[in-house]
């Protein structure tokens, strides 16, 4: 019981909390605190005197003791926890202090506190400020759970439905109307507690299936997302809401249906996900019920909801497609009219002739009259255009594919039904409820088209399938007429018969589509069965039948087969064979028909029918693939071509047409199906031969080979396969084994005779010569006695002969003379007497042909002319084809302007003429013929500027990828110094081909002509490097390198650059032996490289070839050449010191140029005499040599001051070696007027010092040395490179004494020219003999480390200095490096004929 004192405290702190003295107030209600601590109205409320304020929780809120005023109301409720004005305290605690969540959990225990003392007014007030505070700060879930409060199955919801319905009208005049309006009208909430669970749902799913995505392990994400969504959808609220919506009385119908549909989809989606087996197998059966209870509500119902309509078509389960219910599918078209479905059930009603809507018939069941402007819908467009939206479809894919089957696309149906029965399958996964009628349906569909798919190749398969169908319903029609037609191509006639006889009796024979077929095919099977007779009136009968039905075509056709094969059987062929005929013509698929009537008219020669006959029928089987264009099947077999035959037929058609890859393909049919037919894979290896393939078509032959190894035409064809991949050798192989089989077939002789002119042709090209001659002597011969032997092969072997003989003509003269005359004299012998006759014309080349055959002898120009005479009997033979006449004409032309070279200048004229008339004529025979154009280009090059453009533009326009043509265009046009146009044309033709030389050549000419003359040597070197090489390109190369090098151009004394020379020339005479202006060139050439047996050689031949010439054309310009050669020969025998040789031909030389006057042969008697001066020097025949010696300076003209100076010099020395004084004091005298008359005759200055020298002039000598010394290094240098000039003043001072002087010489010599060998040589020897070896190694170090020595014996003096330096050294050197014995073997081992190289090595032995 309160005190008084309790009491008056208590008033203290009411009436200070009045006054707002909170300090007060919290010290009054402290004080009495600590005089009665368990005072209940101390601490919050004064339950007798003051209900409505705690004044300590009240007084410490207000002055901000906030911990004081909760803890002062928690101890209030502790002690009372029924009392609400503690509550009240706190909730206005945590509303100031913003703690929104422990606000949310006082207000529920205020509401649950007023609920129980029945104040419904407090508790709607309370909950209101619940809803409110959640909504502004609360998460979705909790203003779910906060509105749910309104709802029936709340704790409140029975104290709050005592509150009066709310006043609309005065919406303000209560505290409480949301209460009321939600509890009267819960609608609203449930919606919204709807659209609060979907989006927590759909979040939910979306973010667990993003973070178990993650995991190692996870399941795949179509899946994932079933797993998380049954975890989601088994647990959720929203089928309980969308109950409560669809049951509400206020709810409208557009929101019951909504919600329906919201419940059908959620139900769908648990029931996808929840697997049908396991523990779960119930839950799913289940929510199946529940799910098609839905959907057939919304069905009953007429609710257009396009997912409930799908699902109930879909899970419709028939085997029939007609036995669909055409109502509903009506109804889907009325309701759902934008669906992508409607397109399939528009175009199924339409194909079975049903109305599209329910009321589109009268009363009297017709149907309505359509409107004019509406167009006739074709089922089977709508149905192709629905089912690429409708792919995941069930009712598409059976309807496109009864399509597919009605319109006989066999393939597309089992697609189609392939695909249908995984939706089957997918589709019982997720309802958990099979359809055994729908995939019966799609597994009669697929047996039915692989039945009929290009039979028997897939009926394994569906034998399979057939049977099970059957074994479930044993009448069904359409199985049964596929089983027997599978029992028919496996020749099982009498089952056949038997179950068409069932599917008589189940349909009636008076069935025009299924019984009369089965009528057709029991008669058939009977025929097969050997019952012929019995039955071809049968079969009359049934095609009678169908001649009154349309669109029978097909069966038609194949009635009349069989009738005709029954008549066959009965031995009556001429009534069979119009039947067959008749069956081919309406269906080539029927191959027995097709192959008999090939066969037919194979025998009547009818080739072009043959053809039709088997493409008609490789069409019908379905081409290469046989009809099957995917990966339905893993079995080889179904690929296999039925009617191998047609393939091989067409393989030999392609083959003959030229038309090669598709030869290929027919062959590789072929022996897909037949692999060991020995005939198609020789066709196959021939066709992989002219289609350029091969290594493929030498395969295919040996597997021929394989199969039949005595067969000859296989070694023939390899032989041509290996002739077209240049194995000419082993072609020739091939060929003589058949020859020793068929000794007389004349086309392995012409294949043998061909295949040696080819390699006689490969043989020069790349050099051997020797073996060419041979080669085409050879293919001549074999040529030669075809003519005589095999008179029907004239023309080709006329041809080859013609061809080997140009091959011959292009050497001037023959490695085997003999034997090439011998074949050379029997060509002559078998020619015709008409071409003959052309012997005895005067001047003719084949008359000087004979002429020189007669004599024993045999030249190129006999062979090209009796090349004349073989393509002139080759054209006399094959007037009649033009193609052939155009070939030969070409030949003609070609020799004609070859031996127009060779003749006088009235018959050259006419062989020109000729040549031209010829290649118009064949231009005219072949205008797409490039080569023809070409020639005709190259003829009229010189006389006809725009014709011979013309020929080549046109040749270009035949054949672009040709150089040649663009090669001779470039050479027309730099021959009318259009070098920009010629320049375009080259690259044209290098681009095309690379390895054509002449095109590189002709650019090496316009560079030329630019005066890029660098750049025309490069393309010149590039173009005799080709695999193609041109003779010409070798001697311009040769001989601009050559005319380099004697300008001085490159450095002296390198003759590195005269090996590729060297070798091109060589190259060159080779196939050119008689080529003068060669021969001399290359014999200047072997003079520079040293090789001076080989030049002299070379020099002979030269001599030889322009003696022959002159006897022949007595040309001023030959004799002059003789002469030319005759001088460079007598020089030549003088190196080789056969002086008396070279006297006699220097005569002979200088006798031929007496009279010349111009300054080339004043040259040349110059140096004739010059080099005879010196042949008697050599013979030391002075007074001769002297004579010879002042007639050749009194030839020389003043203003030749470098001839005259050579001149001079070796009269001086001439002089000398006469001995007397006076001739001596001559001698000098001539060296003064050689240095006056050119000051720089560094030759005559040091013969002069020289002089001074022997003489002991000193006055003589210093007057020379002045001269030296006066001009500049750099001059003496490029006047004196070999360092002559050094060398006489280096021994000038050594002769003195003056070591040291000759050292500063020599060293100087060195830094002037530190590459240059010889100073340093000179140097290193002065300083091994001035006892300094260690520098000595070190001049000669430099040498060697500065690399770029290629002499040998240059190499090896410089070894045997270095060795001989380091062995006087005395020093020790380390192992690893090279001691003086080893450079002194070094030496001996490069050059064993090097006396200082061995005297050094035995220095070095003794001293080791």
């Amino acid at each position: 019981m309160t005190s008084v004192f309790a009491k008056g405290k208590l008033k203290a702190a009411k009436e200070a909390i009045g006054k707002k003295d909170y300090a007060t107030a919290e010290n009054a209600a402290l004080q009495v605190l600590e005089y009665e601590p368990e005072n209940y109205h101390a601490l919050s409320d004064v339950d007798r005197w003051w209900d409505s304020n705690v004044f300590l929780g009240l007084a410490s809120l207000e002055i901000g003791k906030n911990e004081q005023s909760e803890n002062a109301y928690r101890k209030a409720i502790a002690l009372n926890p029924e009392q609400l004005l503690a509550w009240q305290g706190l909730s206005k605690y945590y509303e100031r202090t913003k703690s929104w969540n422990e606000l949310a959990e006082t207000l529920r225990k205020m509401m649950d506190l007023f609920a129980k003392a029945g104040d419904a007014t407090k508790c709607a007030e309370t909950l209101q400020r619940y809803v409110e505070l959640r909504r502004s700060y609360g998460t979705q879930e909790e203003v779910s759970e906060a509105i749910s409060l309104y709802l029936p199955d709340s704790p409140y919801y029975s104290v709050l439905s005592t509150l009066p319905p709310p006043d609309q009208t005065a919406p303000t005049s209560t505290t409480t109307f949301a209460s009321q309006a939600a509890l009267h009208n819960s609608l609203p909430i449930l919606e919204e507690l709807v659209s609060i669970e979907e989006k927590r749902e759909k979040e939910f799913i979306t973010k667990e299936v993003e973070k178990r995505r993650t995991r190692i392990g996870s399941s795949p994400l179509n899946v994932l997302k079933l797993e998380v969504g049954r975890e989601v959808w088994s647990s959720s609220k929203l089928p309980r809401l969308y109950g409560e919506i669809i049951g509400h009385p206020q709810t409208s119908d557009e929101l019951r249906r909504s919600t329906e549909a919201k419940l059908l989809r959620q139900r769908q989606n648990l029931l996808f996900a929840t697997p049908a087996s396991g523990s779960t197998a119930q839950e799913k059966k289940t929510l199946k019920a529940e799910v098609d209870e839905l959907v057939n509500g919304f069905v009953l119902l007429k609710v257009p909801d396009p997912l409930a309509w799908n699902a109930h078509i879909e899970r419709l389960d028939y085997e029939r497609l007609e036995d669909y219910p055409t109502s509903i599918l009506q109804q889907y078209l009325g309701l759902l009219p934008n669906e992508p479905l409607c397109s399939m059930i528009k175009a199924f009603l339409l194909f079975h002739g049903q109305p599209l809507t329910e009321d589109e018939e009268d009363d009297e069941g017709e149907k309505r009259a359509k409107p004019d402007d509406e167009e006739e819908e074709e089922p089977f467009a709508l149905a192709l255009e629905g089912f690429s939206l409708n792919q995941n479809s069930i009712f598409a894919h059976r309807t496109i594919a009864e399509f597919y089957l009605h319109e006989e696309d066999w393939d597309q149906a089992r697609k189609v039904a392939e695909s249908g029965l995984i939706l089957i399958r997918q589709s019982e996964r997720d309802y958990g409820g099979p359809l055994p009628l729908a995939q019966r349906a799609f597994n009669i569909c697929i047996a039915t088209a692989l039945v009929y798919l290009f039979p028997p190749k897939h009926h394994l398969r569906a034998a399979g399938l057939l049977d099970d169908v059957l074994l479930a319903d044993p009448d069904n029609v359409r199985c049964l007429m596929a089983r027997a037609m599978v029992y028919q191509y496996a020749q099982n006639w009498k089952s056949a018969e038997s179950i068409y006889q069932r599917v008589q009796a189940i349909v009636g024979s008076e069935d025009v589509e299924d019984g009369l077929e089965a009528r057709e095919q029991a008669a058939w099977c009977a025929i097969q069965d050997g019952r012929a007779a019995e039955t071809a009136d049968e079969m009359r009968q049934v095609i009678d039948v169908l001649d009154g039905l349309d669109g029978k075509e097909y069966q038609q056709a194949r009635a009349w087969w069989r009738l005709g094969k029954a008549y066959w059987d009965i031995a009556d062929p001429v009534r069979a064979s119009k039947c067959f005929q008749k069956a081919f013509e309406l269906d080539p698929r029927e191959g027995e028909a097709a192959r008999r009537l090939a066969e037919g008219f194979a025998e009547e020669k009818e080739w072009d029918l043959v053809e039709v006959v088997a493409s008609r029928t490789i069409a019908g089987e379905g081409g290469v693939t046989g009809g099957m264009d995917d990966a339905g099947t893993t079995n080889k077999r179904q690929y296999l071509p039925t009617n191998a035959w047609a393939w091989k037929a067409m393989g030999v058609v392609e083959l003959n047409r030229g038309n090669y890859v598709q030869a290929i393909q027919a062959f590789q049919v072929t022996l897909r199906a037949e692999e060991a037919d020995f005939e198609s894979w020789l066709r196959l290896g021939e066709a992989y031969v002219h289609a350029g393939r091969h290594v493929a078509a030498l395969k295919a032959i040996d597997r021929a080979q394989e199969i039949n190894p005595d067969d000859w035409t296989c070694k023939f064809v390899k032989g041509d396969a290996l002739r077209r991949v240049y194995q000419f050798d082993q072609a020739i192989e091939y060929f003589r084994s058949v020859l020793a089989i068929k000794p007389d077939d004349p086309g392995a002789r012409i294949a043998l005779a061909g295949t040696s002119l080819d390699l006689g042709k490969a043989q020069r090209l790349t050099g051997y010569i020797g073996r060419a001659e041979e080669s085409l002597k050879h293919a001549v011969d074999m040529a030669l006695a075809i003519v005589i032997d095999a008179p029907g092969f004239k023309a080709m072997a006329w041809k080859i002969i013609g061809d080997a003989l140009y091959e011959l003509g292009r050497r001037s003269s023959f490695g085997r003379p003999q034997s090439i005359h011998q074949t050379l004299v029997a060509v002559e012998n078998a020619l015709p007497s008409d071409v003959a006759a052309d012997a005895g014309k005067t001047g003719h080349p084949l008359a000087d042909a004979s002429n020189e055959l007669a004599q024993g002898t045999a030249e190129g120009n006999s062979a090209v002319a009796l090349a004349l005479a073989a393509y002139q009997a080759r054209i006399s033979l094959v007037e009649s084809s033009s193609d052939a006449y155009a070939g030969a004409a070409y030949d003609v032309s070609v020799a004609l302007n070859q031996l127009a070279h060779s003749v006088d200048e009235e018959l050259k004229e006419t062989f020109h003429k000729e040549a031209i008339d010829l290649l118009k004529k064949a231009v005219r025979a072949q205008p797409t013929n490039a080569m023809y154009w070409n020639a005709l280009g190259v003829l009229r090059a010189f006389e006809n500027l725009k014709l011979a453009q013309h020929s080549f533009v046109m040749s270009i326009e035949v054949d672009n990828k040709s150089p040649i043509a663009w090669t001779n265009l470039g050479l027309l046009y730099l021959y009318h110094e259009d070098l920009e146009l010629a320049n375009h044309a080259f690259y044209r033709a290098q681009t095309l081909d690379p390895d054509y030389s002449l095109a590189w050549v002709g650019q090496a000419i316009v560079a030329t002509k630019n005066d890029h003359v660098t750049e025309a040597r490069a393309l010149l070197e590039h173009s005799i490097t080709l695999s193609a090489a041109i003779p010409e390109a070798d001697l311009e190369f040769a001989s601009r390198i050559f005319a380099l090098y004697v300008q001085g151009t490159y450095k002296a004394g390198d003759h590195d650059v005269l090996f590729l020379p060297f070798a091109t020339l060589d190259r060159f005479s080779q196939q050119r032996p008689d080529d003068s202006t060669a021969l001399h060139l290359f014999a200047l050439i072997c003079e520079r490289l040293g090789q001076r047996d080989l030049a002299v050689t070379l020099m002979e031949r030269v001599i030889a070839v322009l003696d022959a010439a002159y006897n022949k054309s007595e040309d001023p310009e030959t004799e002059r050449h003789f002469a030319l050669a005759q001088v460079n020969l007598g020089r030549l025998r003088i190196s080789q010191s056969e002086y008396a040789d070279a006297i006699e031909g220097l005569k002979v030389a200088s006798a031929l140029l007496q009279g010349g006057e111009d300054e080339t042969a004043v040259l040349l008697k110059a140096h004739a005499s010059y080099c005879t001066g010196l042949a008697f020097f050599g013979l030391e025949e002075y007074a001769e040599a002297l004579g010879t010696l002042e007639t050749a300076l009194e030839q020389v003209p003043e203003g030749l001051v470098a001839v005259r100076g050579q001149i001079i010099l070796l009269l001086s020395q001439t002089l000398w070696q006469l001995g007397s004084e006076e001739a001596r004091d001559a001698g000098k005298t001539q060296l003064l007027t050689a240095i006056t008359e050119d000051p720089r005759n560094m030759d005559a200055i040091t013969a002069l010092a020289a002089y001074g020298m022997l003489n002991l002039d000193d006055d003589l000598l210093d007057a020379a040395l002045s001269e030296i010394r006066a001009m500049p290094i750099d001059e003496r240098r490029s006047l004196d490179p070999e360092g002559t000039v050094e060398h006489l003043l280096t021994h000038h001072h050594l002769g003195q004494g003056l070591i040291k002087d000759a050292a500063i010489l020599m060293e100087a010599s060195v830094h002037a020219t530190p590459m240059a060998s010889k100073p340093r040589l000179r140097l290193a020897r002065l300083l091994i003999q001035q006892g300094r070896p260690e520098q000595a190694r070190a001049v000669l170090a430099g040498l060697l480390d500065s690399g770029g020595q290629t002499d040998k014996s240059h190499v090896a003096e410089i070894l045997s200095l270095a060795a001989l330096a380091l062995a006087q050294s005395g020093s020790k050197v380390k192992p690893s490096d090279r001691t003086a014995l080893m450079e002194a073997q070094r030496a001996v081992f490069l050059d064993p004929s090097s006396l200082q190289a061995r005297k050094v090595l035995q220095y070095c032995r003794t001293i080791a």
